[in-house]
């Protein structure tokens, strides 16, 4: 079967959870957030362990040590073949494939489509309707009220990629009720255009002086910390993610049409060994700025340099 994104992330009732997940599209803030999704209704409905490979290939079915359902997440999903995916279904863990649109990935695509066993989600964009559920769900998920000319506003100025629409509504929960209708106040404070923290991406081959003085002078706030760690790894992934060029290349989303030539230079440069380091660098932070209280800026700036040393390495 598939299943819309939007509609899936806001379905708050509890999910009938599917033996194998295959998430696909080129929005990546999306596609984590649907990954993140996933786990956590999974964590609850069985209380299990998640354990990620690389490729399906690398898959062992082995007993949990404390006798708990698993959860496989896969990296990739190439030279995944139907008869492959049909041996899962004997397995006692459940799977969740993730890996980009490339055209070598459609025949898998209608596989999902057509198993009542197996859910396809596929991540771009979010359109103005989409928004508009969206940015609903949230205001009232924590009871924040906004007036007409404020939610317009809201719809119109936040961006289509989902992670970072989330990252600016989270913004709004610092304002009391009196400045969350006020729309001087609400464009103040969401005014900061997410293309600053993508300039530090498109800039990490310049000298580790000039990163950190950017970096500081725009990472000031945690909810700074957050769209620049994500801008990162939505960039970073739509690399780590693909390894043949011609695929890379068509993939790329028209909006960084100007940044394409910097892409295609960090596509040749980054290797397999490069990536599966990146990843490692990624969700180690991630998890850092998660447990961390105070220290977040700080854990920043390190991942910055450190990504720079293997990028360079």
């Amino acid at each position: 079967m598939k299943v819309n994104p939007t509609e899936f992330i806001l379905n708050t009732e509890k999910k009938v959870f599917k033996k194998i997940y295959f998430i696909s599209g080129n929005e990546f803030t999306f596609m984590e957030a649907i990954k993140n999704e996933i786990f956590n209704e999974f964590k609850e409905q069985f209380h299990g362990e998640i354990l990620r490979i690389s490729n399906v290939q690398n898959y062992k079915e082995e007993q949990s040590l404390f006798n708990k359902n698993q959860l496989i997440f896969v990296e990739e999903i190439r030279s995944v073949k139907e008869d492959v995916l049909n041996n899962l279904f004997s397995k006692n863990d459940y799977f969740v494939f993730f890996a980009s649109n490339t055209p070598t990935n459609k025949k898998i695509k209608k596989f999902f489509v057509d198993s009542q066993d197996c859910c396809l989600i596929e991540c771009y964009e979010i359109n103005k309707t989409e928004k508009i559920k969206i940015v609903k769900s949230i205001l009232d998920k924590n009871s924040l009220k906004v007036d007409e000319e404020v939610f317009w506003f809201l719809i119109d100025r936040l961006d289509n990629r989902y992670g970072y629409l989330i990252n600016e509504l989270n913004k709004l929960q610092d304002l009391n009720e009196e400045s969350i209708k006020n729309l001087d106040f609400v464009s103040q404070t969401i005014v900061k255009n997410n293309t600053d923290f993508d300039k530090i991406f498109f800039n990490i081959l310049k000298k580790n002086s000039f990163l950190v003085e950017y970096y500081k002078n725009q990472i000031k706030t945690d909810s700074d910390l957050s769209a620049f760690f994500y801008s990162f790894k939505n960039f970073t992934m739509m690399i780590t993610n693909e390894t043949n060029e011609a695929d890379f290349k068509s993939n790329l989303p028209r909006y960084l049409f100007k940044e394409r030539d910097f892409f295609y230079l960090l596509f040749h440069k980054i290797d397999d060994v490069k990536k599966d380091k990146i990843v490692k660098l990624l969700y180690k932070t991630e998890s850092l700025m998660r447990t961390s209280l105070n220290k977040n800026k700080e854990i920043g700036m390190r991942f910055l340099l450190n990504f720079k040393k293997i990028i360079v390495s």
